[in-house]
């Protein structure tokens, strides 16, 4: 017997994808025009999205899922999709400061950071561990943006051990709340928590708010359009639904005004464009972000968040040591000195050119691992029948009216 496909949003794919891209200004060495843009300034903030969208589409997939064999499946189906990347990477970086060690008694290849100095075994241990967000280091180690995937991984802990620990909803959704308030008040007690070595909190504020916004909108969108009864179903009733929407949007406009500048109403975004797409797919937008699910391009935002730091920093060396270019350290980041033109073309590359790695990622790295890894027969959605009857919702009214069936 087949295994039932899992619930699936195609256009969160591709904003995920969209996002990853986004992040690589962040890291950019270069002066270009780009980031001299006000919407590109801060697009770290896209990680946020990340985790608000993680927690969606967990809860989508997996909310329904009890007793430890379905949740050690799930917890194996997680391990499958991020740790081989991540190994590899790490690998990657490893390899990098082996290489700063023979390049250090060349002066004209000289790194332009000392080998193994914030890049430690101790660091090398925590990134293998993924414990490289958890506060354990005083800065970000080896491939920089993984942080966020150690973060991550707590949040699936959590997740799986509140789905064990808790027989019904009721008390589920009280987890997840507690969870929220509990992030929440943290980062109004020590708001510079916020910060990566520190970002398995922000990781869990976020991953928690996608949950609970994932209860919302089924209660929400089966409301009148199925015979079951969604409150019996839930567990919980009218004031728990209102309190829970209440919790929601007060932690996400409170992270507007605690946060300040670094937070934008991040959260609050996040949570209205996922439920604009999850329940306006008749939206010519929407619609047009599912078409291009459809290809690769909402299969590699994973690798494009993985591999654009390497990318990044082949791209600087290459600045350096062939076209000698100067460099210079700002604000604890290195700058490379040269024409705001030749910064433009250099960072077109590094786009392309992470697409591209990120491409013959996924199908000749990702996948194939995923297959391997994850457990054969494995359902994610079998024990929540109701959660694709959501989606099979949202999905038939995905065609604009007159369009051509797909």
């Amino acid at each position: 017997m087949q295994p039932e496909a899992k619930p699936y949003v195609r256009s969160l794919d591709v904003l995920r994808t969209i996002a990853a891209f986004l992040v690589i200004f962040v890291h950019i060495v270069v002066p270009n025009t780009v980031t001299k843009i006000g919407l590109f300034k801060d697009t770290s903030l896209a990680v946020d999205f990340f985790f608000v969208l993680s927690g969606f589409v967990i809860a989508l997939n997996y909310w329904g899922t009890s007793g430890h064999r379905q949740v050690w499946g799930y917890l194996r189906a997680r391990f499958a999709r991020i740790y081989p990347l991540h190994f590899l990477t790490l690998v990657v970086f490893l390899g990098i400061e082996c290489l700063k060690l023979l390049a250090a008694s060349n002066v004209s290849a000289a790194p332009t950071s000392p080998a193994f100095s914030d890049n430690s075994l101790s660091a090398l241990v925590l990134n293998l561990l993924l414990l490289n967000a958890h506060g354990l280091t005083r800065t970000v180690t080896f491939n920089v943006p993984s942080w966020s995937i150690g973060a991550e991984t707590t949040c699936y802990l959590i997740f799986a051990g509140i789905l064990l620990i808790t027989p019904n909803n009721t008390r589920r959704i009280t987890l997840v709340m507690c969870s929220v308030i509990v992030t929440g008040s943290l980062f109004a007690l020590f708001p510079q928590w916020h910060r990566t070595n520190y970002g398995v909190i922000r990781g869990i504020l976020g991953f928690s708010l996608g949950c609970l916004w994932w209860i919302l909108l089924k209660s929400s969108v089966l409301k009148n359009k199925t015979a079951l009864d969604v409150r019996h179903y839930l567990g919980i009733g009218k004031l728990r639904i209102l309190s829970a929407s209440c919790l929601i949007f007060a932690t996400a406009g409170a992270s507007a005004i605690f946060y300040g500048l670094d937070y934008p109403g991040i959260h609050l975004f996040a949570l209205g464009i996922i439920g604009f797409c999850a329940l306006k797919p008749a939206n010519p937008i929407v619609w047009g972000l599912e078409r291009v699910g459809h290809g690769w391009f909402g299969q590699i935002s994973y690798g494009v968040y993985l591999w654009h730091y390497f990318i990044i920093w082949l791209s600087s060396r290459v600045l350096q040591q062939v076209l000698k270019y100067s460099s210079v350290w700002t604000d604890g980041r290195l700058t490379i000195q040269c024409p705001e033109w030749v910064g433009n073309v250099t960072v077109i590359c590094i786009l392309i050119v992470t697409g591209g790695v990120a491409y013959l990622s996924f199908k000749y790295f990702e996948s194939p691992w995923r297959r391997r890894l994850r457990p054969r027969g494995f359902s994610p959605a079998s024990p929540d029948p109701i959660s694709q009857t959501t989606v099979d919702n949202w999905r038939s009214r995905a065609k604009p009216k007159g369009s051509a069936a797909v």
